[in-house]
């Protein structure tokens, strides 16, 4: 993250600022990005997810609200596998049921994670600040690829799922980790 506070007066300046780095990390590194710029941290990193590969996402405070509305829930910082199918069984599937869901309930069924999710999809992330975020150790290493059309065949989805495989080999080997379970995730066309 990079916060932009103080230095744009407003979001065009910060849509800016995100086309320079990504012509320059193209131009020096040949690699594509995607960056979401939005009015704080939590719907910046929602915004660089939305629309990869290679792109500048831009969710603004005035309309995050319909600009969110329908994306599930999951899509959001923090909310893990547990947190998920949680939100699953109390019929919170989209960022705006999770809006507009009892924090109560939330608490209940989540403890002090419930309230900050609530919090986030409200648009306040003031509960986070990357710059004091204590990672935890690693448990696990992943990686994953969006790839640019839908993968239509056995052998592209096999190509896939090798370079997938050789890439968290490698962090395997660099960490001097070994793995006893292996999973593959599988998003479809409709985010399923």
């Amino acid at each position: 993250w990079i916060n932009l506070s103080g230095v744009c007066q407003n979001i065009q300046e910060g849509v800016e600022i995100a086309e320079r780095i990504k012509k320059e990390i193209f131009s020096n590194l040949n690699l594509t990005i995607s960056i979401g710029v939005s009015f704080n941290y939590v719907y910046s990193k929602l915004a660089s997810d939305m629309n990869k590969p290679n792109s500048i996402t831009i969710i603004p405070f005035e309309s995050f609200r319909d600009i969110t509305r329908n994306i599930p829930a999951f899509e959001l910082l923090f909310v893990g596998p547990a947190s998920r199918k949680t939100l699953k069984k109390l019929r919170i599937i989209t960022i705006g049921d999770l809006a507009a869901s009892d924090k109560s309930l939330l608490k209940l069924n989540l403890g002090k994670k419930g309230l900050q999710l609530h919090d986030f999809a409200n648009g306040d992330d003031s509960s986070f600040d990357p710059s004091t975020f204590v990672f935890e150790e690693m448990k696990s290493i992943s990686n994953t690829i969006t790839p640019p059309a839908n993968i239509t065949s056995i052998n592209d989805a096999a190509a896939f799922i090798y370079l997938l495989s050789k890439a968290v080999s490698k962090r395997l080997d660099f960490h001097n980790y070994q793995c006893n379970r292996i999973s593959l995730l599988i998003r479809f066309h409709d985010l399923s």
